[in-house]
């Protein structure tokens, strides 16, 4: 259960920009620096992780709403970036959706993700896959209210989940995030939430992040 908790906690941070942080101040003794040494290269500090939005998984084929890029760079100074690629002006929204499925397994289907990959021109390292039910939980944790996920509007789609990441951003800096109540992430997996990173990865990109957050940064790109 600790450790199902700990990777609740890191999938929600590739969700809503570090929201994981207080499960792992939680859960996890903070490494201390590396000693300087030797040099990483720059493809093992970037992590980019595609977030596919859909409407709700307890549907027998969840509607596909939005995609976002979220780049993880675990270097000095570290960041954390969100980059809506779908709908853009590059793949076309038919095509995209079109290609979206999920597996008996509830996974995303791999040709979905090769497409996108392809598409953009950058390797995909993993995936996460997220409802409105999750994020509407992970709202009200925040203290975001009125939100409102209308299918057949895909600007206030984006609006919406743009606040909540912008939430999540500011969760970095808050000066509550230790006394912030604690969330139930495990009630979210897998039916609400899924994703390919083990444990040992998620684990593994936390302390890679956490080693240099007092430079880290979080941003958010919608432009389409």
């Amino acid at each position: 259960m600790r450790k199902s908790a700990i990777l609740a906690g890191l999938i929600a941070l590739t969700v809503c920009g570090i929201l994981g942080f207080f499960a792992a101040r939680q859960f996890l003794d903070i490494p201390p620096k590396p000693t300087q040494g030797s040099i990483t290269p720059v493809s093992q500090l970037q992590q980019n992780i595609l977030v596919i939005w859909v409407d709700n998984m307890d549907n027998e084929k969840p509607a596909l709403q939005t995609t976002w890029l979220l780049m993880l760079y675990k270097g000095n100074p570290a960041s954390i970036n969100f980059q809506l690629i779908h709908p853009s002006t590059g793949l076309p929204d038919i095509v995209i959706k079109s290609l979206f499925s999920l597996d008996q397994n509830g996974i995303p289907s791999s040709e979905f993700i090769s497409k996108v990959q392809d598409e953009f021109k950058i390797p995909i390292h993993n995936y996460v896959l997220v409802d409105v039910p999750a994020v509407n939980k992970i709202a009200a944790w925040l203290n975001i209210s009125s939100l409102h996920f209308d299918p057949a509007d895909t600007d206030t789609i984006i609006a919406e989940q743009t606040r909540i990441l912008q939430a999540g951003c500011s969760f970095i800096s808050s000066p509550n995030v230790i006394s912030t109540p604690a969330f139930d992430w495990v009630a979210l997996v897998p039916d609400h939430m899924r994703t390919d990173l083990t444990f040992d990865q998620a684990i593994s990109t936390w302390k890679q992040l956490v080693d240099h957050y007092d430079t880290l940064s979080c941003e958010i790109f919608q432009s389409r």
